[in-house]
C-alpha cells in the first residue's frame, strides 16, 4: 500500500507499550512516518513511568508482557485519560476481555496485516474520546444556560471578562483594537512563532444567547491555539479546519441562532482567512462573501482565501447591522 493513502497522523503523540523488538519498531517506524511523535517502551511498567513523564494522545498496548501485562497497565491507570488500543493475538482473548473492561478504546489483533487499519482505528479513537469530551463540556454549559440568558448581570460580567487586552504585543506583533457597541469580539493566538491568529465573533442575532456562544467560542480557540503549541492539532493553521471543529460545537449547542465567525491568520506579508457569516467587513476583506455562519449546517468545511498585504501593517474593520463596530490595528515588530 502506497504511504498517500493512508490518513496522516500529524502531531499525534503516540505512547508503544511492546516487548517484541521488532514489532516494536516496525509500529515506531510506520507510525513515524506518517507524522506521529512516537515514543516506545519494552514492557508495562516502562510504560507507566514514561506516562508518568509526559502526555500523550493515544496509547498502543500489547497484552502479553513481561514484568507488568496489558491487563496490569490498564489496572494501574483505569480509567485511562487517553483512549488506549490494545494489541492482543487471537490466543489472549480473555485477557482482550479484561482489558476492555478496564476502560480500553479498541483492540487489533496481532500480525496487523493492514496498517492502513491501524492508522484508521488510531484517528477514530482519538476522535471519539473528543466527540465525549464535547459532550461532556456542552451538558457542564447547559447548567448556566438558564442563569445567563435570564441574568443581565451576570451575562454582562462573563462577557467583559472574554474581552482581550485592548493593546498587547502576540506572535511578534503588535494589535490595538477598538470597538463599540456589546455584539463584537475579538479573540487573538498565536499560531508557531511568526503567525497571529484573528477571530471576530458578531453575536447581534443570539440575542440572550450571545454571551453563551462567545465562551463557547473563546474556549473552542483558546484550547485549539494551545493544542497547536503542543504539537498536537494543527487545525489552529487550516482557517477552514478551524471554523469546521467550532462548527460541530455549535451544532450540538442548541443556541438560539447560528455564529457568525471570522478567522484569520496574518504573517506580515498576507493572511490567510475563513469567514462564517460575518457581513459588514470593510476593504480588503469586502470583495470576499461570506460562507455559511457556524451551527447553521453540519458541513465541516469553509472556503478559505489569502490576501496579499501590500503594506506592513493590516487592518480589520467591521460594523454590523445594529451599528456596533470594531476595528483591529495589527503590526509587525
Amino acid at each position: 500500500m502506497e504511504l498517500g493513502d493512508i490518513p496522516p497522523l500529524d502531531g499525534i503523540s503516540v505512547l508503544i507499550v511492546e516487548d517484541e523488538l521488532v514489532f516494536r519498531r516496525q509500529l515506531s517506524a510506520f507510525l513515524t512516518k506518517l507524522g506521529a511523535a512516537v515514543t516506545a517502551a519494552g514492557d508495562g511498567l516502562s510504560g507507566l513511568e514514561l506516562l508518568g513523564l509526559q502526555r500523550f494522545d493515544i496509547i498502543l498496548l500489547d497484552v502479553v508482557m513481561p514484568q507488568l501485562d496489558g491487563v496490569g497497565f490498564l489496572q494501574r491507570v483505569s480509567p485511562p485519560q487517553v483512549p488506549v488500543i490494545v494489541i492482543s493475538g487471537k490466543s489472549n482473548l480473555d485477557d482482550l476481555r479484561k482489558v476492555m473492561t478496564l476502560g480500553a478504546s479498541d483492540f487489533l489483533v496481532k500480525p496487523i496485516a493492514d496498517f492502513n487499519e491501524l492508522a484508521t482505528t488510531i484517528l477514530t479513537a482519538i476522535s471519539d474520546k473528543e466527540d465525549t469530551e464535547l459532550q461532556l463540556e456542552l451538558a457542564e454549559l447547559s447548567d448556566h444556560k438558564q442563569a445567563l440568558r435570564e441574568h443581565d448581570s451576570q451575562a454582562t460580567r462573563v462577557f467583559n471578562d472574554l474581552q482581550p487586552v485592548e493593546s498587547a504585543m502576540l506572535a511578534n506583533y503588535f494589535y490595538h483594537y477598538q470597538v463599540v457597541g456589546y455584539s463584537l469580539l475579538p479573540l487573538f493566538g498565536q499560531v508557531g512563532e511568526n503567525r497571529i491568529a484573528v477571530v471576530v465573533l458578531d453575536l447581534s442575532t443570539l440575542a440572550q444567547d450571545a454571551v453563551i456562544a462567545a465562551v463557547i467560542a473563546n474556549g473552542y480557540f483558546q484550547d485549539l491555539w494551545e493544542r497547536y503549541e503542543k504539537g498536537t492539532d494543527k487545525r489552529a493553521e487550516l482557517p477552514t479546519e478551524a471554523l469546521g471543529g467550532l462548527n460541530r460545537i455549535i451544532c450540538g449547542a442548541d443556541l438560539k441562532a447560528p455564529l457568525c465567525c471570522f478567522y484569520a491568520l496574518y504573517n506580515s506579508h498576507s493572511v490567510t482567512f475563513a469567514n462564517g457569516g460575518v457581513l459588514g467587513l470593510e476593504a480588503p476583506f469586502q470583495d470576499f462573501y461570506p460562507d455559511l455562519p457556524l451551527g447553521s449546517s453540519l458541513r465541516e468545511t469553509w472556503d478559505t482565501h489569502m490576501y496579499e498585504v501590500p503594506s506592513s501593517s493590516l487592518v480589520i474593520s467591521k460594523h454590523n447591522l445594529i451599528n456596533d463596530k470594531l476595528k483591529i490595528k495589527l503590526l509587525p515588530s
